[in-house]
């Protein structure tokens, strides 16, 4: 239903006119309005006057809302976001009025309807850096994040030098970027703390190269201390798995003797486990980030497909993977590597195929076993030996991104295939397919596959099973921020400009992209290798 759009004159007209003695009765043969529309409107403007009354706005101040019984303090003091309600009803394990009953309270005294549960505070807003050329601002006003540097480059194609040549008193404010000694690249001259990748690919040059032919290291030396101190700390603070060790833990659990640190496959980049033509990236989230780690939005695919024209196939793995599912991330290397020791194997034919299986029994298999977890999937096809789960399939034809111009109810994806830990059961995968197109009678599946676990578009899991590869999509990121959680890669459907409204709303502006507003609040971003569509028409 498309939304009433109402101007502010003739708002204010029919505000006059109900001011002045006219009825809603009246108002609505004068204006092309219904009685519903209207009398929420005049509703409205007389309950914003009493909010305004009783929670008067001041300027350089914002209201916070705190809990009285647990000094919890909300910043939507207003409950746009419900939060106030969920926490009157956790706390209070009350059965709330309607929400009609609710806003009738608010109508009649002009307070909101958990006034009684919360005390109103003004704290002051935070300061706002705005930029010298533009309207643009920024909370960040210590710098922090280096978005006032990235605005600059990004929309006045400034650098720093430009900036403070002509603005000299806002040294202090960028004491970040010169409070160390600075190198200069041998081949244009220019300045930099360390020259990166993609810099030395503006001169056709590796880092390896450059290094031979300068005789010197493309990072300063006190940057280089810099980034030593950091990255012990960081070691110091990992969980159980330390990320100096993870290659190591690797190597102990599985019995192959892998070259590590490899840099001749790829003329001076470094391949952290190779075994054969089989390759292990070990991916440490805080140095795989775009900023503080520099690694741009191709860097792992355009590493995978360097290794490919090696003849080397190059799988990556985060480190948050291997923290969270060590046993998981083991197995999938077993397998790559056709390692059978310690497994056990059993025959396809021998399993039953059923697709009776419960959600908290899919749930728990594929927590226990599959990278991704649990998925959301409607339809599930499973494979039992001696009545225990061995392999599950699972099949959605509901997810939004199947809804194009074509899709229908035949229309399926296969979101999940994995095997229980330890297990061979060749073609097993096969069987399960056959079973839920025999089923189903589906006219199209389609499947996504990780381009970090699947670097072959044309010999996999998808392919044999018929499999027609139809799209690459391109590297796609997670958020990532240490100072919330050390290891821990967030999915970016968390953080669309309109769930930012409510998270950051002190610094949410509808002017700024999500990537301009994340940086701000301090988070990062990790971008992996892409993925691959795949097609199966029937």
């Amino acid at each position: 239903m498309k939304k009433i759009e109402i101007s502010d004159v003739q708002k204010n007209e029919i505000i006059n006119d109900y001011n002045n003695g006219f009825s809603i009765r009246k108002l609505e043969k004068k204006y092309p309005y219904s009685f519903t529309f209207l009398q929420k409107l005049i509703n409205t403007i007389d309950f914003d006057k009493n909010i305004l009354n009783n929670y008067p706005q001041r300027d350089g101040y914002y209201i916070t809302a705190i809990c009285k019984i647990t000094g919890k303090e909300f910043k939507d003091y207003k409950n746009q976001s419900g939060a106030l309600t969920n926490h009157v009803q956790s706390l209070y394990n009350i059965v709330l009025p309607s929400k009609y009953k609710r806003k009738s309270i608010e109508f009649k005294t002009g307070r909101f309807w958990y006034d009684s549960y919360f005390t109103f505070k003004y704290l002051k807003l935070k300061k706002e850096k705005k930029c010298k050329y533009c309207d643009w601002v920024t909370n960040d006003i210590n710098n922090l994040s280096g978005a006032y540097e990235k605005h600059l480059k990004m929309i006045h194609d400034k650098c720093v030098t430009d900036y403070l040549n002509k603005f000299p008193d806002e040294k202090t404010f960028f004491k970040k970027e010169i409070y160390c000694e600075l190198i200069k690249c041998e081949v244009c001259g220019e300045s930099y703390k360390y020259i990166t990748n993609t810099h030395l690919k503006k001169h056709g040059l590796t880092q390896l190269e450059y290094k031979l032919k300068y005789g010197s290291l493309p990072i300063s030396e006190d940057t280089k201390e810099k980034l030593k101190i950091n990255y012990k700390l960081y070691l110091k603070k990992s969980p159980k798995i330390k990320t100096s060790t993870f290659e190591d833990f690797i190597i102990n659990a599985i019995s192959v003797n892998f070259k590590q640190s490899d840099r001749n496959v790829l003329n001076g980049k470094e391949i952290d486990l190779l075994y054969n033509n089989i390759g292990f990236e070990i991916n440490g989230n805080i140095f795989h980030t775009e900023i503080f780690g520099k690694k741009i939005k191709h860097y792992h695919l355009n590493k995978t497909l360097s290794a490919k024209e090696k003849g080397v196939t190059l799988y990556h793995i985060f480190d948050d993977e291997i923290i969270d599912k060590p046993e998981i991330i083991i197995n999938k290397l077993k397998h790559i590597l056709n390692i059978n020791t310690g497994f056990e194997t059993i025959h396809a034919r021998k399993c039953q195929i059923i697709d009776s299986i419960t959600t908290i029994e899919k749930s728990i298999f594929l927590n226990d076993n599959h990278i991704q977890g649990n998925d959301k999937s409607n339809y599930s096809v499973v494979a039992k030996h001696n009545n225990e789960i061995v392999a599950i399939m699972t099949f959605n034809n509901k997810r939004y991104m199947n809804k194009n111009k074509d899709h229908n109810d035949n229309t399926y994806e296969l979101s999940r295939f994995c095997l229980k830990k330890n297990v061979i059961c060749t073609g097993i995968a096969s069987r399960l397919l056959k079973y839920f197109i025999k089923k189903y009678n589906p006219q199209k599946i389609i499947t996504f596959a990780d381009i970090r676990w699947t670097p072959n578009s044309n010999d996999n899991l998808y392919t044999k099973l018929g499999f027609t590869l139809t799209k690459t999509l391109k590297p796609d990121y997670w958020y990532y921020n240490p100072k919330v959680h050390r290891v821990k890669r967030f999915h970016k459907f968390g953080f669309g400009k309109n769930n930012l409204k409510k998270r950051f709303p002190l610094n949410y502006n509808k002017n700024k992209s999500e990537w301009e507003i994340m940086q701000e609040v301090g988070y990062d971003r990790i971008w992996d290798c892409g993925k691959f569509k795949y097609e199966l028409m029937l």
